[in-house]
């Protein structure tokens, strides 16, 4: 049991890191977009905002479930 926990952890930071990499990776190019068009008004950080909700919060449950999964491995271990 203690190995599954322990793989489901490992695996779901994984996949918050992967995230993490595509979001920093969608930022930058919409950054390249933005410094191209001088027409937008809105500060950067604003067109960001869609973002940041469709991202973070994936990240955030998956950092989660990898302390909850190490935790209950921890545990089971002894």
């Amino acid at each position: 049991m203690k190995n599954k926990l322990r793989t489901a952890s490992v695996i779901s930071l994984i996949l918050s890191i992967s995230i993490i990499m595509v979001w920093v990776v969608q930022t930058l190019i919409a950054y390249q977009n933005y410094i191209k068009h001088p027409e937008y008004s809105a500060p950067f950080w604003a067109y960001q905002i869609p973002g940041v909700t469709i991202y973070a919060i994936p990240v955030i449950a998956g950092l989660i479930l990898t302390v909850m999964f190490k935790k209950k491995a921890i545990s089971s271990r002894r």
